[in-house]
This record gives C-alpha cells, sequence and structure tokens, in this order.
C-alpha cells in the first residue's frame, strides 16, 4: 500500500474528528492504518494527538512502515490487529519504532512475526511512554544479537508504566538480552506492574533471559507480575531468571509458574516473591480468579478475567479474542 498521509473527516451529530480525546482520529481500516504509519515514519510525531481504532484489522500481507517516534495517544479501543510481518533487515523494529512520551492502551495484536537482526519490541523497539491493557501473541527472532522483549526491547522513563499487559510470544534471539514483557535499558526505571508473560524464550549465548524483564534496575520497578511461561534457555553462565535480572534480588510480590524450566531445569535457589525467580505459584492457582485478585491485587472485576476457572490463564477484558 502506497496512499498518502490524510485523516478522514466526518461530520455527525458530535463533531468532526479533530485529535482531541472527545473527538480522536479514527482508524477504520488497513488503509488508514498503514497511512498513519507511513505519517510517523515521515516525521510527523502526533504531539499530543489523540487516535482511535474503531475495528478488528487484518494485516495478511500487508506492509507496515516501522520507522519514527510517536508522541500522541493510541486508544485500541479494545480492537485487535492481527496476522501481521514485519522484517527489519538490520534496522531495529517493533510495531511503532519509539513510543515517546505517548501512550498505547486497549490494544490486542494477534499473531505478529518480527525478524530483525537488531532490537525487537513487540508493541514498541524504544518505550519512552506508557502501555497499558494490551495483549500480544506470536514470535521475535533476532538472528545476530540485541536485545528483544514482548511488549518493548527498551523501556527508560521513571514516571511511566507498562501496566496491565499479557504476553504469549517466543522469543528466539541469538545473544543479548531477551525478556517476556520489557528489557530495561538507560539509567532510569519505568515501572512494569500486573503483566503475565506466556510463550517461551531461547536466548541464544551471552545473555541474560528473565520472563518479565532481564536488566538489573531499581528493586520496585516489577511489581505483581506473573511469568507463566514453559522454559527460558540462555548458554549464559547464571544469565537466567524465571522474573527479573538473574543477579537482581529486586521486585515486588511477583511470582513464576512452578514448572518453568530455565535451562532445562527447575530452579532452587531465589525463590520469594522479592527476588530474582519470583515465589512458585502452581498452574492451579494461575488459572485461579481468587489468585490474581486476592495474591497479586489485580482488578478481576472490570480489567482482568479467567475465563474457565482452573482451565485457562487471565485475559483482558473487552477483546475479541475469536476474531
Amino acid at each position: 500500500m502506497s496512499i498518502a498521509f490524510t485523516h478522514r473527516r466526518y461530520i455527525g451529530k458530535s463533531s468532526i474528528e479533530d485529535g482531541t480525546e472527545a473527538h480522536p482520529f479514527l482508524i477504520k481500516d488497513a488503509f488508514d492504518f498503514v497511512a498513519f504509519k507511513q505519517a510517523i515514519e515521515a516525521g510527523n510525531t502526533f504531539d499530543g494527538i489523540h487516535h482511535l481504532l474503531v475495528n478488528d484489522i487484518d494485516l495478511t500481507g500487508v506492509t507496515i512502515p516501522h520507522g519514527g517516534s510517536y508522541y500522541g495517544i493510541f486508544n485500541g479501543g479494545f480492537r485487535v490487529l492481527k496476522n501481521i510481518t514485519i522484517n527489519g533487515g538490520s534496522n531495529p523494529i517493533g510495531l511503532f519504532y519509539q513510543i515517546y512520551d505517548g501512550t498505547i492502551k486497549n490494544l490486542g495484536i494477534k499473531n505478529i512475526t518480527l525478524i530483525s537482526t537488531k532490537g525487537i519490541g513487540g508493541l514498541a523497539m524504544s518505550c519512552y511512554g506508557s502501555i497499558e491493557n494490551c495483549f500480544i501473541t506470536g514470535n521475535i527472532s533476532n538472528t545476530s544479537g540485541d536485545r528483544a522483549g514482548a511488549i518493548a526491547a527498551w523501556v527508560n522513563s521513571t514516571d511511566k508504566t507498562i501496566k496491565n499487559c499479557l504476553t504469549n510470544v517466543n522469543i528466539k534471539i541469538a545473544s543479548n538480552r531477551a525478556a517476556g514483557i520489557a528489557v530495561f535499558g538507560g539509567p532510569n526505571s519505568s515501572k512494569i506492574e500486573n503483566c503475565i508473560a506466556l510463550g517461551n524464550i531461547d536466548a541464544g549465548t551471552q545473555s541474560y533471559a528473565g520472563g518479565i524483564t532481564a536488566d538489573k534496575k531499581n528493586t520496585d520497578s516489577v511489581l505483581n507480575c506473573v511469568a507463566a511461561m514453559s522454559s527460558i534457555i540462555s548458554t549464559y553462565t547464571n544469565g537466567v531468571a524465571r522474573v527479573i535480572h538473574p543477579t537482581s534480588q529486586g521486585g515486588i510480590n511477583n511470582y513464576a509458574l512452578d514448572s518453568m524450566l530455565t535451562n532445562g531445569s527447575i530452579p532452587t535457589a531465589n525463590i520469594q516473591a522479592n527476588q530474582a525467580n519470583g515465589a512458585n505459584a502452581t498452574e492451579s492457582q494461575l488459572k485461579s480468579t481468587a489468585f490474581y485478585r486476592d495474591v497479586l491485587g489485580w482488578d478481576m472485576d472490570t480489567v482482568w478475567e479467567v475465563e474457565t476457572e482452573g482451565v485457562t490463564f487471565p485475559r483482558l477484558r473487552g477483546f475479541n479474542y475469536n476474531f
């Protein structure tokens, strides 16, 4: 698709689209989404501008621009973008390259494939903003060596959060760092809270890997999170932990699936809610509404739900998971 960026303006009973929170610019189909991403790649940051996704969109076979910085507020409207493939070659990539002082919220990403020899983030390669109420499923592959995170590869902001996010992503990288939510970076520490990561990580050689994050930061940066992957692998000695950077003793009230394998075995050290491997939780507990409500303090009434008690892991409310 090659189309010039324009926002279609609709005059209705309320108002035209003007990019305000009350009247956001609407993204209705694949053409709108590509035009929006083309504009960002061309240098339009949309500082303070609101966008709203109003339909689920299948992006099979669509080339998605992936450069530029976004300063706006993207509300997914509890809609889903699915079947996305981005091959960045030697460029760092994400659905958004960089979110800078902006927000991505209420967005579902289903079946995304990201391939590059540089850093990869599922929703954002670099995040200096906030990501909230989002889920992502798919595959990330880095064949040369750099950071890879299912939500973001690089987060660096003391006053922003990644909150209420779900990932089910298989990550395979050659080296460096890989995380089921986000790899920290820089001197600051965005908070990661109330998130759950499924999937698997194969972090290759000389690489740190963690179910939630894989870089050592402030002890309170990761809280009330769950790592429920089946396996995390890295050939780097002492490079793997179930929840956070393996040499960290920080984190607050984090848990991990007790059967998770790290480098082929079940870990026995640092098994506490404020340590690198998190506290143990059984599969039964992690498929129970009561665990998330009473132990982790998640909002199980309006934000999260367990579709079938004892059978399914929690998911975010409001999305059409059958799309």
